[in-house]
């Protein structure tokens, strides 16, 4: 029998995947992170629950310290920066999956598995990344980052399901998360506010100015890290007409609003980029932006050291900060940070 280690959450989806690899035959090992300082105690009695009705070993681990210097560390010093990080990104990366993996290796499991919807899939002796089933619910984007050495010790048990059929699975199986919402904002700022969080962790908030695109002074903000890229809502300018955030100056401090139109651009510098698979040259490659955008066909280059993409079709709002994940077809092929747009 194969044992597989389960990242549980205490969610509807790692639930569901608990049962999903028992009814396949593996031994099934649940395991819950604390990641953060306030995670819900609820959280992990719900995934201990969880454990016990589906009939699996359970533990619960504490991986703050690894989250907190990977993952938070880097959300503070790239608001600093004047970028908008994606913190889930970091996570996989660098924290929940690493932690997994490792102890894979240390109690002589087989796989990891987790909750995400995304599969993974092999093809002529070659393990991919894929997107799940469920378009508005894959998380493809998110797993870019990881070792391309894991993928073949990697489970995602819900990627050939929709969000509806695996609420419906654990309905149907007596599950008391079956009902128990997404979570929609960053875990560890489960309010939103996260300029305040920002503030409470050193980030000064610093009044400085708001300037059209030929600089001309235009009102006064608040501070540099309560605003990102594309942003129209909460400037506190009235001007006549629609303005949007369209870069952020932090060595100015400065924040640089303009017309729509003035937020698109076709190419970005990307760093730290992985390749999970190398493209082919001939291969037809896409890329997105952000989570939830659409895919869209691009060029990609290493000029120096550095990733240069380019869109065939004008982007909106390309943020620094946020990742750029490249596919061809529903394969996740690598992706990068967007460090700056040309």
């Amino acid at each position: 029998m194969k044992k597989v280690i389960l990242g549980m959450s205490g969610g509807v989806d790692s639930s569901v995947a608990a049962i999903l690899l028992k009814d396949q035959g593996y031994h099934v090992h649940g395991v819950t992170l604390k990641l953060w300082k306030g995670m819900p105690e609820t959280s992990i009695s719900d995934a201990e629950k969880v454990a016990k009705k589906v009939g699996i070993t359970w533990e619960f681990l504490d991986g703050v310290k690894d989250f907190d210097e990977k993952v938070i560390c880097n959300f503070i010093d790239s608001y600093k920066c004047g970028e908008t990080p994606n913190p889930c990104v970091e996570c996989n990366k660098n924290a929940k999956m690493k932690i997994l993996i490792k102890l894979m290796g240390k109690l002589k499991y087989d796989f990891v598995a987790t909750g995400h919807y995304a599969t993974i899939e092999k093809i002529n002796n070659e393990y991919g990344l894929y997107k799940g089933k469920d378009e508005k619910k894959d998380q493809s984007y998110f797993l870019y980052g990881m070792n391309s050495k894991w993928l073949d010790k990697l489970i995602f048990p819900l990627g050939d399901y929709t969000k509806s059929e695996i609420r419906e699975i654990a309905m149907n199986r007596g599950m008391e998360v079956y009902s128990k919402p997404d979570s929609e904002d960053i875990c560890f700022i489960p309010d939103g506010h996260y300029a305040q969080f920002l503030e409470q962790s050193g980030v000064k908030s610093t009044e400085g100015n708001f300037v059209d695109v030929k600089g001309n002074l235009v009102g006064k903000h608040k501070g540099v890290h309560h605003y990102t890229v594309g942003q129209r809502k909460g400037l506190g300018l009235a001007l006549g007409q629609k303005v949007f955030v369209t870069r952020l100056d932090v060595a100015n401090n400065i924040v640089v609003v303009g017309m729509e139109e003035e937020l698109y651009s076709s190419s970005a510098v990307i760093r730290d980029f992985n390749w999970l698979t190398a493209p082919k040259e001939t291969c037809v490659l896409e890329g997105r932006t952000r989570y939830g955008g659409v895919n869209s066909p691009l060029t990609i280059k290493n000029v120096n050291g550095n990733h240069i993409v380019e869109f065939k079709i004008p982007q909106r709002a390309i943020t620094p900060g946020q990742s750029l994940v490249v596919y061809q077809g529903g394969r996740v092929l690598g992706g990068g940070i967007i460090h700056k747009v040309l």
